[in-house]
């Protein structure tokens, strides 16, 4: 299966690929992979900077539910569309 075809879920681990690259322009984050490149919100900049291999995306859906004070459903929402435009700019992949 195509990765970018695969589903985002709660348990997905997304880890960032070792050809993307981020860069602070002009105050402004901006994350580059093979096919595109993306200007992050301060909360899209939160979540990539938890995007480790390592916590899946209901983990970091808790960090940012903490970090701004949104319940879990609109949290985990919004970490899986950002993981999910990342899989498809080859951002990031899922572990």
């Amino acid at each position: 299966m195509d990765e970018a075809a695969m589903a985002v879920c709660s348990d997905s681990v997304p880890r960032r690929r070792l050809d993307s690259r981020t860069r602070n322009f002009g105050g402004q984050l901006l994350v580059g992979g093979r096919r595109s490149a993306l200007q992050l919100d301060a909360t899209a900049g939160f979540v990539l900077r938890r995007i480790d291999g390592r916590r899946t995306v209901h983990e970091i859906a808790e960090l940012v539910a903490a970090e701004y004070g949104v319940d879990m459903e609109t949290a985990t929402g919004d970490v899986v569309t950002l993981v999910d435009q990342l899989l498809d700019g080859e951002i990031v992949t899922l572990a």
